[in-house]
């Protein structure tokens, strides 16, 4: 409710005192102060809202938990990629943008089920492993993983 008061009164004042050229400066920092505080109370809305309806388990909590960590690595290289290539295609201010986030969203999710179900590819995009491996196996993995870190190592050494 507030929220709502709050936007209803900023978007009325816009055109009256922020589009003004004749608004005293007085008037100008009291709805920039308003419109902080509406933009605050929007933030304490969306949290209210999470915590009445989205805080409980569910079965699929786990998965998206563990695909976090994943998506964070992956998303920007992939919109960037998806950036350069869409650009060339010139689709305009609204497919383009649309394109770009799904399937951003779908090549990141898809590469999180890939690397999920083969242990070799987990570590990289910051997969806990799930299988069982013996002792030596383990070591050869720490060693093939720091030989292939080695080149970083020595350049900022």
């Amino acid at each position: 409710m507030v929220f709502t008061l709050g936007y209803i009164v900023v978007v009325l004042c816009y055109n009256t005192i922020w589009q003004n050229p004749a608004a005293s400066q007085w008037q100008i920092t009291s709805m920039d102060m308003l419109y902080t505080a509406q933009r605050l109370v929007g933030v304490l809305f969306m949290l209210a809202l999470a915590q009445r309806f989205l805080n409980h388990d569910h079965p699929k909590l786990a998965l998206l938990n563990c695909a976090v960590f994943p998506f964070y690595l992956l998303h920007q290289s992939v919109i960037i990629g998806l950036a350069f290539y869409l650009s060339e295609l010139q689709l305009g201010g609204l497919v383009e943008p649309l394109f770009i986030l799904s399937l951003t969203f779908i090549i990141c999710w898809l590469v999180f089920i890939g690397a999920r179900r083969i242990d070799l590819l987990s570590p990289f995009i910051g997969i806990k492993v799930t299988g069982k491996y013996k002792a030596w196996q383990v070591k050869a993995g720490f060693c093939y993983g720091l030989i292939l870190v080695s080149p970083l190592i020595f350049k900022l050494i």
